[in-house]
């Protein structure tokens, strides 16, 4: 009989009989030299799969039957898939997260467009229901601080208002009238304060909802319970990952419990299994292999890759007092970007021998949007980075030099940040592909300088004028590698 593949993971615990094989494709990558610090770390990480309200892998598992089904020969065999589908489509909605949200967002949907009506005059029931679509969005934009709001978001707020003035018809020759911008002053007023605190209540009825089921009772039960250094801060990441839309990656944290200061112990949490990306999951166990901690009187260190914190922990009863160093922001992005580029490595061979966790393959990531303009230095200095990330030592800062090491954080950091508004980044790159497939270049670099293309475009620009700022940096490093100091213009004569 025909098989779909998902046989053979358990989705309450996708690892299981599972460990011992992740750990080796972790063992073939970093060396068998570092086995043993490799195992520990794995095993003493305590894993979450933690459901979603967003529905991540259902459009994943449709099109996987799809293909199946197309090539299906037997009747048995399509009554089998038809079936599991069946079977599978109705587990993927019965999980607590999924049932709770189902139920408490009818009732901010309702609430929400029946408010944006009241404001704008929209009685139409059709129109209502549209409004129904953006509810989402519109809570986001009245429970958000205007200077926590990324210009890209605020355009996509001003386009959704101004679709309420158009179903208010309050729109003529492609503007608001006054009296349209006077009900969207009204809409965004003092009442929408009470609203956004309304749906905040009705959110915390979904999360107790939640918490009703045993799997989650005893995770949440079980962090309050820990004398793990600073693990109560991940009791809200946890809420948000369950219940906000747009927060759908994985997190990682390690740290240690005064008792053992030398143990550090993590909780790696990921997407639930039928949600969940093995890439992505990859990405997180990356995130522990590299990371390490550990408190000795009253001194607190922990680290993951390029970042470290360093802290003086003052302790009254169960209160922790946290004053962390300052370089963790700054290689935030660098760090998310080498994880990410070499646990996609581990990823692939864990791909080719038809190993896997989660019911998704892979889902790509930001940081990999970020790989065209690196992977020839990564490549390059590849044992650099896997030893920095195993062992602590910073051997790549080291061999590149510690200011390119900075400029390189600093300017990823910058890219990174453009790649992030998705829709912008991909419209460029897209038009940047193209010119690089019609023009032959070798590669993004060369053409980046070709000075006879006029682009006429800001956002393709400002995308070559930070691949320009990494090239000069890669130069940087190659005369820093064969000089041993650093490039100074002004030593020219």
């Amino acid at each position: 009989m025909i098989k779909h593949g998902y046989e053979n993971i358990n989705i309450d615990n996708p690892l299981e009989g599972k460990l011992e094989k992740l750990i080796d494709y972790f063992v073939e990558f970093y060396g068998e030299e570092n086995r043993k610090l490799i195992e520990e770390r794995i095993h003493n990480t305590q894993f979450a799969f933690i459901d979603h309200s967003v529905e991540l892998g259902i459009d994943d598992i449709k099109k996987h039957f799809k293909s199946l089904l197309s090539k299906a020969t037997s009747k048995e065999d399509r009554e089998y898939l038809e079936s599991e589908e069946k079977r599978l489509t109705e587990l993927y909605y019965s999980t607590p997260v999924k049932r709770a949200n189902k139920m408490y967002n009818r009732k901010i949907e309702d609430m929400v467009s029946q408010y944006i009506a009241s404001k704008m005059g929209i009685s139409a029931e059709d129109k209502i229901e549209k409004l129904k679509k953006v509810t989402t969005s519109f809570v986001q934009l009245i429970s958000t601080p205007r200077e926590e709001i990324s210009q890209g978001e605020w355009d996509f707020y001003t386009v959704m208002l101004g679709y309420f003035s158009d179903l208010a018809g309050e729109v003529g020759d492609k503007e608001i009238s006054k009296e349209g911008e006077k009900k969207i002053r009204s809409l965004l007023g003092e009442d929408s304060k009470k609203l956004a605190k309304e749906v905040a209540k009705i959110e915390d009825m979904k999360f107790d909802e939640i918490l009703n089921d045993k799997k989650y009772q005893d995770l949440f039960q079980g962090l309050l319970d820990s004398d793990v250094i600073g693990i109560q801060s991940n009791i809200s990441f946890i809420k948000n990952f369950m219940l906000v839309e747009n927060q759908v990656g994985g997190g990682q944290f390690t740290s240690v419990s005064p008792k053992q200061p030398r143990k550090p112990v993590s909780l790696c949490m990921n997407s639930g299994t039928m949600d969940m990306a093995d890439s992505s999951f990859v990405h997180e166990v990356n995130h522990i292999v590299s990371a390490d901690s550990r408190y000795v009187d009253g001194y607190y260190e922990t680290r993951c890759g390029f970042n470290s914190l360093y802290s003086i922990i003052r302790e009254d009863g169960r209160v922790l007092d946290l004053t962390s160093g300052a370089s963790w922001d700054r290689f935030e992005s660098l760090n998310e970007i080498v994880n990410d580029y070499l646990s996609n490595k581990i990823y692939r061979r864990m791909a080719e021998d038809g190993f896997r966790i989660g019911f998704v393959n892979e889902r790509a990531s930001i940081y990999s949007s970020v790989f065209p303009v690196v992977e020839m230095l990564f490549e390059e200095h590849l044992d650099e980075l896997k030893k920095t990330f195993i062992t602590g030592k910073n051997v790549f800062a080291e061999k590149i030099g510690e200011k390119n090491f900075n400029q390189l954080a600093d300017a990823v950091s910058e890219l990174l940040k453009f790649c992030a508004d998705y829709d912008k980044f991909q419209r460029a790159y897209k038009i940047i592909q193209k010119k690089q497939k019609d023009g032959n270049y070798f590669d993004i670099f060369d053409l980046a300088y070709d000075e006879s293309i006029e682009w006429n475009d800001s956002l393709v620009e400002k995308y070559l004028d930070s691949v320009r700022k990494i090239d000069e940096i890669n130069c940087d490093i190659d005369d820093y590698l064969d000089t041993g100091d650093y490039f100074d213009e002004n030593d020219i004569e």
